[in-house]
């Protein structure tokens, strides 16, 4: 099976583009920072036969517009996902952030617990709007001058490399890398801002939804910490830690990621 083909639709911020498989269950995957729609081909493969797999281009990237202004918050991006699931007929879904989307997840779980069954939180932290992670800021402003100055392969080079495990699979990191050189300037920094101003900490401390964290333990970017801390404020969840990959596992090891998500949404 190919990744499946876009399709869009008018929503309140200008077109949403995404992708989907399968007719059962609706399971939303929200991509990370250096991904999008395409983050998803295992997903889409391999849970298809019980879950009708939907996985958006965020806005601003890939096939779907910029929200309307440079300095998006959190709420902002909550509202695109919601008005997805309305264009697609779901009452209610299986949801799963990884990275960024673990940030928009949390925050939808919370303010909409009755949309959602269970929610996965994957390679991901309550964001970086807090005093704790000021340090954060740093690495973001990095980032986005990597993008306005190198070209796209560069810059998709240079995300790789962090993305996934150092003894990773040459054509893995080439997958993941080639995903991260399509990122817009201006999607990723009103990501980025996004990132930078959400702590989900006070709302996800009564989360009324089941909810599983995983983390990997040769990941850069999250951190064993940051899923500590999820775990530490969200009542009663599950954790899982992937072994022997970096940021990417549903890519680096997809048999180990579907099956602990059949698990844990058979729960």
């Amino acid at each position: 099976m190919s990744i499946p083909p876009l399709s869009t639709a008018d929503l309140a911020h200008g077109k949403l583009a995404w992708r989907s498989a399968g007719q059962a269950t609706p399971l939303v995957l929200l991509h990370g920072l250096g991904g999008s729609s395409k983050s998803w081909e295992f997903q889409y493969r391999n849970l298809g036969d019980t879950f009708r797999v939907v996985a958006w281009d965020c806005p601003g990237y890939g096939a779907s517009d910029d929200l309307a202004g440079p300095t998006p918050c959190v709420d902002d991006y909550v509202a695109s996902v919601l008005g997805l699931i309305d264009v697609l007929g779901f009452e209610t879904v299986e949801l799963l952030g990884h990275s960024m989307g673990g940030v928009i997840a949390s925050r939808l779980a919370a303010r909409q617990p009755a949309r959602v069954n269970h929610l996965v939180l994957s390679c991901t932290s309550v964001g970086w709007g807090n005093s704790r992670h000021a340090s954060r800021a740093a690495g973001y402003k990095k980032r986005l001058n990597e993008l306005r100055t190198l070209t796209a392969a560069e810059f998709g080079a240079a995300r790789g490399a962090t993305m996934v495990a150092d003894d990773c699979d040459p054509s893995i990191r080439a997958k993941v890398a080639g995903i991260a050189s399509e990122a817009r300037l201006s999607g990723y920094g009103m990501a980025c801002h996004m990132l930078m101003n959400t702590d989900n900490t006070a709302g996800i401390r009564n989360l009324a939804v089941p909810t599983l964290v995983i983390s990997a333990d040769k990941d850069q970017i999250a951190s064993a910490t940051q899923a500590d801390e999820l775990v530490h404020v969200i009542a009663g969840c599950q954790r899982v830690i992937m072994r022997g990959v970096g940021h990417t596992p549903y890519i680096e090891d997809p048999a180990t990621y579907n099956a602990t998500l059949r698990r844990f949404l058979a729960s």
